[in-house]
């Protein structure tokens, strides 16, 4: 390895065989370790396949001149061994930002396995990512909840898909944002066949959700605390068959724009439902595509204390 210090390193100089049989757990854990603590950026060979056996930590990363780690590993199918987790912050589970990181642009994976049923535990566990944060290109099959966002401000998630083909029963959240979620954009995610496509269980503020599928869902989005100006917009909307947008407390500023909706003709399907508090400047704007709607009651389940709409 010391032989190979360079800008770029590969997770084969860390004697990663990427065969799908053999175990390059620590030799990825070793790899990200090192890209981490030497600054440089990690890359691996195309068309491998790593058996994972227990979950891979991203380290921390902070510093003051914001300069980037790049962790591609180009486009690498990893294996669960198990159900486990594949990639854990390193602060998970700890206080909030007690080590908060900025710089970390990490992806292009997919996550696969071969247990014949749908993962239970999250595949990814993001925490404590600040400023200058992306993570990106990943595709993951039969995974439960493909991603849980903890505590993340100023982050980029983008090109984010899931698919459940084992079983054609909705089960679980495919995308879980707890505690705050301050300025950050998500973009191009499908969560695919779901109860709940993306779930927020803390507050949200200066959110842009754009290029969302949001299709094969009981419930599209749900927002469990409170929502401090919102955008969801240019997105496929379809065969949800509840409501897209749910609302569990106050809203102050929600903006629905330029979506293709396709209500199927069901009249259960509902673009935004809040309840229980006042939802504050909620805009649904004429330029959204309404397709098949039974009824422009649809647009909005119930209609109590709603201030500002348009």
């Amino acid at each position: 390895v010391q032989a190979k210090l360079r800008e770029s390193v590969s997770v084969k100089d860390f004697g990663a065989v990427g065969d799908g049989v053999t175990d390059d757990t620590a030799a990825i854990q070793a790899a990200v370790n090192y890209c981490f603590t030497a600054g440089k950026n990690l890359t691996s060979p195309v068309e491998k396949i790593y058996l994972i056996s227990s979950p891979v930590t991203i380290p921390q990363h902070f510093n003051t001149d914001y300069r980037k780690i790049k962790v591609d590993f180009c486009g690498a199918k990893f294996k669960l061994a198990s159900d486990i987790s594949l990639f854990v912050s390193e602060s998970w589970g700890s206080s909030l930002a007690t080590i908060p990181s900025n710089g970390i642009d990490f992806g292009g994976f997919t996550i696969t396995h071969s247990l014949g049923s749908v993962t239970t535990n999250s595949a990814l566990l993001i925490q404590d990512w600040y400023q200058n944060c992306i993570l990106h290109n990943i595709t993951a099959a039969d995974i439960g909840t493909v991603l849980h966002s903890k505590n993340n401000f100023y982050c980029y998630f983008d090109n984010i898909f899931t698919q459940i083909g084992v079983t054609a029963t909705k089960t679980g959240a495919r995308f879980v944002f707890s505690e705050s979620h301050n300025l950050n954009k998500l973009s191009r995610l499908q969560a695919g066949t779901a109860v709940t496509g993306y779930r927020f269980d803390g507050p949200v503020t200066a959110m842009q959700m754009t290029g969302i599928s949001f299709e094969g869902q009981t419930k599209g989005v749900v927002f469990n605390s409170s929502v401090y100006d919102a955008v969801i917009e240019n997105s496929y909307i379809e065969g949800v068959s509840d409501v897209v947008v749910t609302t569990a407390t106050s809203v102050y500023g929600l903006t629905v724009r330029n979506n293709y909706v396709n209500f199927q003709n069901n009249a259960a399907t509902y673009l935004i439902e809040y309840t229980p508090g006042p939802a504050n400047n909620i805009h649904i704007t004429d330029d959204n595509d309404f397709q098949d709607m039974p009824s422009i009651a649809n647009i909005i389940k119930n209609r109590e204390d709603v201030y500002g709409q348009e």
